[in-house]
Formats: C-alpha cells, structure tokens, sequence
C-alpha cells in the first residue's frame, strides 16, 4: 500500500516474507526456490499466517515490484521460485534507514518538549 506520509505501508506478514526471502535470496544470487511449508515453518511464531493467506500475500509483494514469483512443482509438491529485484535486494537498508528517521522525528519531539517546557518555566519566572 503506497501512502504519501507514511510512504510504502506493509503489515507484519508482508515485513516477515520479505526478510525471509532477502535472507535466502541474497545468498544464492537473488534467487531461491521454497515450498509453502518452507515459509510458514520460517515465519516468527507471534504473527499468525495460514497456508491459504500466503500466496496472495506473496502476489501483493510481486505486484508491489519486490520480486518475480513462478510457481511450479517439484515431485508432486507446489514451489515458489522467487528472483528479487533492486527493491527487494534493497529492503534491509530501507528498513534501515526508516529505523533512523524514525529515531530522528522522536529525538525532534523530545527536544521540542524540553524547550516547550523551558521557555514555560522561563514565562512563569518573569511574570509569575
């Protein structure tokens, strides 16, 4: 979901597949291949994602440019076969970089607060 303010808006599950599949990508040339079950056993314990929910997921990311998405079988047993692209290979710096600006904002409103708060006192002490 794209958003003027908050730039691209993911939830949880989008978060969770696309570091699982940085992680598995990046060390294999920008590709792998991975069973459902792959995924799901990868995902973190505390968000909650169902087996009939991951492959529209998985079609929002692709859509959103993250990655090329083929499905296929192997032996019998559906896989993905994902190749990321510059948006996904460069998902981690972007987390990274909205950790800072994040970081950023807070440290503003702190600081805003203290002369907030100073210049009170200050009012209060000349007219008090």
């Amino acid at each position: 979901m794209e958003n003027a303010f908050f730039g691209n808006v993911m939830n949880k599950k989008e978060k969770a597949i696309l570091r699982l599949l940085y992680e598995r990508c990046t060390g294999n040339k920008g590709s792998c291949i991975l069973a459902p079950m792959d995924i799901l056993r990868a995902i973190p314990l505390d968000i909650e994602l169902k087996r009939e929910e991951l492959e529209p997921v998985l079609e929002v990311l692709g859509t959103d440019d993250y990655f090329d998405m083929t499905i296929s079988n192997r032996k019998g047993e559906r896989v993905y076969c994902f190749t990321l692209k510059k948006k996904g290979l460069n998902i981690q710096r972007e987390e990274q970089k909205a950790k800072k600006e994040l970081a950023k904002k807070l440290l503003i409103a702190v600081l805003a607060a203290l002369v907030t708060f100073a210049v009170g006192q200050l009012l209060r002490g000349i007219w008090g």
